[in-house]
């Protein structure tokens, strides 16, 4: 895979992932196992919370839906996880 082949939607969902397989949403690739890491769950929330800011008005109106989709999604999971 080249640089040129991601694109910024790519990304998101990249990071989106991140934050699920933080909260045990989604197993470990290597091992198969779904293992909660709040930590890497809120620091790529972080990030991609920060990537919608640093972007603001630069995006695609599908980019910017899919960033504000995934973020208000991925909040109300957060939020479910830490109750």
């Amino acid at each position: 895979m080249k640089v040129s082949d991601v694109d910024f939607s790519q990304y998101v969902v990249s990071l989106a992932r991140g934050v699920l397989a933080g909260l045990g949403e989604l197993p470990d690739p290597e091992t198969n196992q779904s293992v909660k890491n709040l930590i890497l769950a809120q620091h790529s929330f972080a990030v991609l919370k920060m990537l919608a800011h640093k972007t603001e008005g630069n995006l695609t109106s599908d980019e910017h839906h899919l960033i504000q989709t995934l973020i208000q999604d991925l909040e109300q999971r957060m939020n479910t996880q830490s109750k």
